[in-house]
C-alpha cells in the first residue's frame, strides 16, 4: 500500500489538516539559510559524527542558476526507514547531536520543488524522488508519497558502490522571496553589513594568497563558518580528518547584488574548514603588516591588558575558577550573583571565548564584525546577548564573544529550549562587562571618544512629503510614529480606536478599545481594552520578546512606521493574507497588513504600519520615504 507523506499513521482528514498546518509552522521557524544549504549540512555533519574518528569528505554544490543544492557523505547512510520522512520522525534524541529528531530534512523537502535522496547503509542502496512538495498546503494537495509504508525504494543506479554514504539533492522553486534569493540577501547583510567595504578588503585578500579562487567563495566560505552548523565552536575528533568540498555554480543573472563578487567566474571549488571562523583565520589571509594576536589572561577589574594599537587579545575560559575571574571587579569583589551562576550557570557552561579588539579591525577581519553568540554543544544559535551593564558602553562593540552551553536546541536549532538558561547567560556577560571586559577593552584600544555632536538635528531630518500634514519629517523614534498616528485620528482616520492612555512607565505603551462595526452604541468594559505596542520599525518588538520584557501573548497590535525585519529568527513577519488569521473569517484591525509570528506557539500579533497608510491615504508626488537610520527606543 503507498505511503502518503501527508497522512502519517493513516490519518484521518482533520489530523491530515493538523499535520499540515504543523509543516507551515515548523517550516516558518526556519531560517532561510538554514533551508538552502544547512540543515542538509548539518545532517551530513552529524552523519560523519556517528561514523567516528577517520579521513571523511563531504561534498556541497550549490547551484545558484538550476537553484539546486547537493550535499553528499561518506557516512553510515540514510537507514531504511520511510518514517523518517514524517515531522517528528527521527533517530537523532540523546545522542548529543547537532540534529534533535531530524527536522530539519522535511524543512528541506518540503520547501523544494523536486528532492532526491540517494543513499546507500550497511543493508542496501536506496533512493527516493519527490516533486513538487512546496505546494504541501494546496487545494487540492499535490500526491506525495511513497511505494511502501516499510521499505524505502531500492536504488537501480546506486552511487555508492560497496561504501556506505547519503546524497541529498533539492531544487527551490522560483520566486520574488525565494529561499535562494532570501540567502544571497542575508550574505550581504550578514557578512558586509549591507553595504560596508571593509570585509570585502579580507575577501580579496583571501583571494590574493590563494585561498579562494573568488571573492564570492571566500564569502560563501566565510558564511557557513561563521553562521551556520559548519562552524562549530568546540573542538571535535570526528572533524580532525573531515574534508569539506564546495562547488560554487552561479552567473551573474542569478547572483544578483553579489555577481562582481564572482569576479567572472561562474563555476568555481574550494574547501572549508568545519570549524567556527575567528581573526585567526582571515589574518592569515592578510599582507604585512598585519595585526597580531595576544592573549594575555583578564586580571581583577580588566587589568593585565596594555594598549595596543594593531591587534587582538583572545582567551579562551573553560573552567569554573576561569568564568569567576571575569566576575572580579577592580577593587576584588565578587559579583553579587555568583552563586547563583556557580548553582545554576556554570554546571552547564562548557567554554567562553573572548576576543577583544578595535571596532574598524574586527569590520574588517570578521563578516559582520564583532558579535556576541551562545553556541550550543559547538552550534552557534540566533540568541542575541545585549550588553546593557557597565558604564562605558561605548566598548561593547570591541569585543567578540562565544559562550558555549551544554543544552539542547528547538526544532529551528536557532534557539535554546532552556530560556533560564539563556537568561543567566545573559546575566553572566553583562556582569563579567561590568566587572572586567568594560575596562579590559578600554585599555586595550585606548580611550574612545563619545561623539558629541550627536544631537538630533530636526530641521536637517528627511521631509515627510505629505504637505497637509502638521509633522513634517521622517520619523525617527517611537515619539515620532504617535505623534503622526494620533495627527491621523484627528484628521478622522482611526475613529474605530478609544484610547485611554499611554505610559512611559508601564510595560506597554498604551492600552485602547479598538470598536468593530457591530459594536456601535455597547459600553466597553475592562474585558475590551486592547494593549498597543508603538515601534519605528515594527518587527523590532521581537527583541523586547526574545529577552523576556515583555510578553508576546499580551500585546494584541503592535503601530509602527513602516514593517521592518525580525532581528530573531524565532519570530517572523509574515503577510496577512498569508496568516493564520488573514485565513480565519474574522475582521482585523484598521489598517493591518501584516502580522508577526510565533513560530512555536503559533500566536500572532496584528501589524499597522502607519507609513502604508498615508501613502494609501495621502499619495505624495513621490513614495512616502523610509524612517532615517535610527536605534528603536521606548517612548
Amino acid at each position: 500500500m503507498p505511503l502518503d507523506l501527508l497522512a502519517p499513521l493513516g490519518a484521518e482528514q482533520q489530523l491530515r489538516r493538523n499535520y499540515v498546518h504543523q509543516l507551515r509552522q515548523t517550516i516558518n521557524a526556519y531560517l532561510p539559510s538554514y533551508i538552502f544549504v544547512g540543515e542538509a549540512l548539518q545532517n551530513a555533519l552529524d552523519a560523519i559524527r556517528e561514523a567516528g574518528v577517520g579521513p571523511h569528505t563531504i561534498g556541497v554544490t550549490l547551484d545558484f542558476d538550476q537553484r539546486r543544492v547537493t550535499v553528499r557523505d561518506d557516512g553510515r547512510g540514510f537507514p531504511d526507514r520511510p518514517e523518517l520522512l514524517f515531522l517528528g520522525g527521527g533517530d537523532k534524541a540523546g545522542k548529543t547531536l547537532a540534529g534533535m529528531v531530524g527536522v530539519g530534512l522535511k524543512v528541506v523537502l518540503f520547501s523544494s520543488c523536486e528532492f532526491r535522496l540517494q543513499a546507500r547503509n550497511a543493508a542496501k542502496s536506496l533512493r527516493v524522488d519527490l516533486t513538487d512538495a512546496y505546494r504541501f498546503g494546496d487545494t487540492p494537495a499535490p500526491t506525495i508519497e511513497l511505494p511502501d509504508t516499510d521499505h524505502l525504494p531500492d536504488d537501480q543506479t546506486p552511487l555508492f558502490g560497496s561504501g556506505t554514504g547519503t546524497e541529498i539533492s533539492y531544487r527551490f522553486p522560483p520566486g520574488v522571496d525565494a529561499i535562494p534569493e532570501q540567502y544571497l540577501r542575508d550574505l550581504k547583510e550578514e557578512c558586509l553589513l549591507g553595504t560596508n567595504p571593509d570585509f570585502r578588503t579580507s575577501l580579496q585578500n583571501a583571494v590574493q594568497r590563494g585561498r579562494f579562487p573568488t571573492r564570492l567563495a571566500a564569502l560563501v566560505a566565510s558564511d557557513l563558518r561563521r553562521f551556520s552548523y559548519l562552524g562549530c565552536t568546540e573542538a571535535r575528533s570526528e572533524f580532525d580528518r573531515l574534508t569539506v568540498e564546495v562547488r560554487l555554480i552561479g552567473s551573474p543573472a542569478s547572483l544578483g547584488e553579489l555577481a562582481d563578487l564572482a569576479d567572472g567566474q561562474v563555476d568555481v571549488s574550494f574547501q572549508v574548514k568545519p570549524r567556527y571562523l575567528d581573526v585567526s583565520d582571515t589574518l592569515d589571509w592578510a599582507p604585512a603588516p598585519k595585526p597580531v594576536i595576544q592573549a594575555n589572561a583578564i586580571g581583577e577589574g580588566g587589568s593585565n591588558l596594555s594598549k595596543m594599537k594593531l591587534g587582538f587579545n583572545v582567551t579562551t575560559y573553560s573552567r569554573a575558577e576561569e568564568f569567576e575571574a571575569l566576575l572580579v571587579n577592580a577593587r576584588g569583589r565578587m559579583s553579587p550573583d555568583l552563586e547563583l551562576f556557580r548553582r545554576l550557570l556554570f554546571p552547564k557552561l562548557k567554554s567562553v571565548t573572548l576576543t577583544i579588539g578595535r571596532i574598524p579591525q574586527f569590520q574588517l577581519y570578521l563578516p559582520g564584525g564583532a558579535r556576541r553568540v551562545i553556541s550550543a554543544r559547538g552550534v552557534v544559535t540566533q540568541h542575541d546577548i545585549d550588553v546593557s551593564s557597565g558604564q562605558n558602553q561605548q566598548y561593547v562593540r570591541c569585543f567578540d564573544l562565544v559562550v558555549d552551553v551544554d543544552a539542547d536546541l528547538n526544532y529551528g536549532k536557532t534557539q535554546l529550549t532552556d530560556m533560564h538558561l539563556v537568561a543567566n547567560v545573559r546575566r553572566f556577560v553583562n556582569e563579567a562587562y561590568r566587572c572586567t571586559i568594560q575596562n579590559a577593552a578600554r585599555n586595550f584600544v585606548g580611550t574612545i571618544k563619545i561623539d558629541d555632536t550627536t544631537t538630533d538635528q530636526f530641521w536637517e531630518r528627511e521631509e515627510l512629503g505629505i504637505g497637509v500634514l502638521a509633522q513634517k519629517k521622517v520619523p525617527r523614534d517611537e515619539n515620532d510614529v504617535i505623534a503622526l498616528f494620533f495627527e491621523l485620528t484627528g484628521r478622522g482616520h482611526f475613529g474605530e480606536f478609544e484610547w485611554y492612555g499611554l505610559s512611559s512607565k508601564d510595560v506597554y505603551d498604551g492600552r485602547a478599545v479598538i470598536r468593530a462595526p457591530d459594536d456601535e452604541g455597547k459600553p466597553a468594559t475592562t474585558h475590551d481594552l486592547r494593549t498597543i505596542e508603538f515601534k519605528l520599525r515594527g518587527a523590532s518588538v521581537a527583541r523586547d520578546f526574545d529577552r523576556e520584557e515583555k510578553k508576546f501573548e499580551e500585546v494584541d497590535l503592535i503601530i509602527c512606521y513602516e514593517i521592518g525585519d525580525s532581528p530573531v529568527a524565532l519570530y517572523q513577519v509574515v503577510e496577512l493574507a498569508n496568516s493564520e488569521f488573514g485565513r480565519s473569517e474574522a475582521d482585523p484591525y484598521p489598517g493591518v497588513t501584516h502580522i508577526l509570528l510565533d513560530t512555536v506557539t503559533g500566536r500572532e500579533i496584528q501589524m499597522l504600519p502607519v507609513r502604508d497608510f498615508i501613502a494609501a491615504a495621502y499619495p505624495p508626488d513621490k513614495p512616502a520615504p523610509a524612517p532615517a537610520d535610527a536605534e528603536d527606543t521606548e517612548a
